[in-house]
């Protein structure tokens, strides 16, 4: 079965959770067809977090039901706090 290619770019504290030596925060991901964000989020260890943080598909605002596509650019942000 072929494999789709996501490109992920995580922010803040969560660029802790890739294995990146450039420490860029960017990291591509083979995933199923059909896969969807929260899928990927799974892959990540972020699946709990999901409801307070940014998540964008191709710079347009997703959800964790949101199916991605091969080559989709995906960019999730942590939740803001602060005052």
């Amino acid at each position: 079965m072929p494999m789709i290619k996501v490109t992920v770019k995580l922010f803040g504290d969560f660029r802790r959770r890739l294995a990146d030596p450039n420490n860029s925060g960017e990291a591509e991901f083979l995933l199923p067809p059909g896969s969807t964000v929260k899928a990927l989020l799974a892959e990540l260890g972020l699946e709990e977090d999901s409801e307070s943080m940014a998540i964008l598909v191709d710079g347009t605002t997703a959800t964790g039901q949101r199916e991605l596509h091969d080559g989709a650019q995906v960019a999730i942000f942590p939740p803001y706090e602060g005052g």
